[in-house]
């Protein structure tokens, strides 16, 4: 049995099939992202509300957004890492599967 969160999801995905495992991969990505904002500003230490009124924004999307939930345009997430001192990067799927630390949003 798996005892690291990467090895686990690796272990799922081996026991699917490949459109499965096209949408764990997708849901994985609208998890980074969440992740990424909400270590980005916790470490900007910013509450939901003060990130939302910086970027013109309703708390309750920024809470959504930091659930992996929503569905923000990249205008908008371009936006809210304006804001927290970072950048939108786009890497190739194989890249992403390395998971780096969540520097960038």
């Amino acid at each position: 049995m798996a005892t690291k969160l990467n090895d686990y999801i690796e272990e799922v995905r081996a026991g699917y099939d490949d459109e499965q495992r096209a949408r764990l991969d997708a849901q994985m990505r609208r998890f980074d992202l969440a992740g990424q904002l909400l270590a980005l500003r916790l470490a900007a230490d910013l509450t939901q509300a003060e990130l939302a009124e910086r970027a013109g924004l309703s708390q309750a999307d920024i809470s959504r957004y930091g659930r992996g939930l929503g569905n923000p345009t990249r205008t908008t997430i371009e936006g809210i890492a304006a804001v927290l001192g970072a950048h939108l990067e786009l890497v190739r799927n194989d890249e992403h599967k390395s998971q780096p630390e969540p520097v960038n949003a």
